[in-house]
């Protein structure tokens, strides 16, 4: 697992390809990575084959005045060619 990225969903839409699945949205940080590492060391246990690298991506959201809040986290499975 790399570092977190931080993303509002706009960005998150533009990053998100074919390979890519999304496995949950956690409002704890470290449930999320807990999530993430279980994921990786064992996707089959989702009834997912293939070799697999997981980012935890911390939301953002901006309200009309330009505040930005935490929104939670998205644990994604990105596969590896």
């Amino acid at each position: 697992m790399n570092e977190m990225k931080t993303m509002d969903y706009q960005h998150y839409q533009e990053y998100l390809s074919d390979s890519i699945i999304e496995l949950g949205h956690y409002e704890d940080p470290g449930i999320a990575i807990e999530q993430a590492t279980l994921f990786e060391e064992n996707p089959a246990k989702l009834g997912i084959t293939g070799k697999f690298k997981t980012e935890v991506i911390r939301m953002v959201c901006e309200t009309g005045r330009g505040d930005i809040f935490d929104d939670g986290y998205l644990v994604v499975a990105d596969k590896q060619l």
